[in-house]
């Protein structure tokens, strides 16, 4: 069980920028999932992940 499930968390939410080098492709490759793409200037992507 992880520390996220010990404290009753069932998801796990983040949002990134997809100019961020690294940062979009590491947390896809963690399990999340993109649950909105906003892809305005500041390129903005939300995410989650059930745990």
């Amino acid at each position: 069980m992880s520390i996220v499930q010990e404290h009753g968390y069932d998801m796990m939410y983040l949002h990134t920028h997809r100019f961020f080098p690294g940062g979009f492709n590491f947390w896809r490759n963690q399990g999340f999932t993109i649950t909105v793409d906003e892809e305005g200037v500041a390129q903005i992507v939300h995410m989650e992940r059930i745990v």
